[in-house]
């Protein structure tokens, strides 16, 4: 597709369904420009502002799992539901009946809440190898005390602290 064939579609109501048209035609070009459009209308807004729950209902409503956009809006929400700001308004209940309405949003936030969980425990993890590599070889007089940083900040509590 040329750039002069592209046409810029102001609302992301109208970039839907020329998506889900595109979608439904197989014309992965327009699928792809249409998603690169959305997205970069969506990250041109604050990142406080989260699209509202029309749009993700709307989303989830009529496009594939696994579209760009449905990847794109779950993630969204994802990120936003973890800030706390001013700017985002949700409530339990919009949430809970969305996840009620739309299966697939509940998974994929507890797709999203399954990774992060997984690299928190992968940290926690490594965390741990560490101190006990420390005191293994602290224990065989093979440890080697860096110098003291000017920095003022005790590695070893913060380490400890870390680990738990």
């Amino acid at each position: 597709m040329s750039k002069s064939e592209k046409v810029k579609i102001q609302s992301p109501w109208n970039l839907l369904s020329v998506y889900a048209l595109a979608h439904k035609l197989a014309v992965p070009e327009l699928m792809a420009y249409v998603t690169d459009q959305w997205i970069r209308q969506e990250r041109e807004k604050s990142n406080t502002h989260f699209s509202n729950f029309d749009l993700l209902d709307e989303i989830y409503s009529t496009l594939a799992a696994k579209s760009r956009p449905h990847a794109y809006i779950s993630w969204v929400f994802w990120s936003m539901s973890k800030q706390k700001s001013e700017n985002i308004h949700t409530t339990a209940e919009e949430v809970q009946k969305l996840m009620t309405k739309h299966r697939d949003m509940k998974a994929d936030l507890v797709k999203y809440l399954a990774e992060e969980k997984a690299w928190y425990e992968m940290k926690q993890s490594r965390a741990a190898e560490a101190q006990q590599t420390k005191k293994a070889e602290i224990q065989t007089g093979e440890y080697e005390r860096e110098e003291d940083n000017d920095n003022g900040i005790d590695h070893v509590a913060c380490t400890e602290a870390f680990v738990g």
